[in-house]
């Protein structure tokens, strides 16, 4: 039987260790997920059978400069990498982006997201997140590429 933990104690070293991580359980008191690691298929993908997915991935910004990310995913679709946080030595920093309401954008949007990294928007964004594991589902390779407006 695989550990479980919670999303929230989950570690960018146990991402190094195991890159994918499944949704086992329900919330608990309705915020955090639990989680255990996800056992690869034959060719060291994440099966079509796994559901929601968290994911450590690399995020490339618009200077070029590479962080550690984490993303949730489905293994059962072809959909992007959605909830990305991206790692800034520190803590995890959420991308918010257009369409969230202007309150939040204000609050934790683009900009606000680029001064936790020490840089301007124009070195932050575009940015691109791509998951380190691959997916047995098409597109084995999952990427989304997001600028200050929102998904490209």
């Amino acid at each position: 039987m695989q550990k479980i933990v919670t999303l929230s104690q989950l570690t960018y070293d146990d991402l190094m260790k195991t890159p994918a991580w499944m949704t086992v359980g329900d919330s608990i008191n309705g915020m955090d997920i639990q989680i255990e690691a996800v056992i690869m298929d034959n060719e060291g993908n994440i099966p079509a059978h796994i559901g929601e997915v968290w994911c450590l991935c690399r995020a490339i910004f618009a200077n070029g400069s590479e962080h550690l990310a984490i993303c949730m995913c489905r293994g059962d679709s072809d959909e992007r990498p959605l909830l990305c946080s991206v790692w800034n030595g520190t803590e995890d920093i959420p991308v918010i982006l257009p369409p969230a309401p202007a309150m939040v954008l204000d609050r934790d949007g683009p900009a606000v997201f680029a001064s936790r990294f020490n840089m301007s928007i124009q070195d932050a964004f575009p940015m691109t997140i791509i998951a380190i594991p691959h997916f047995a589902v098409a597109p084995a390779i999952r990427i989304v590429k997001m600028d200050v407006h929102g998904i490209l």
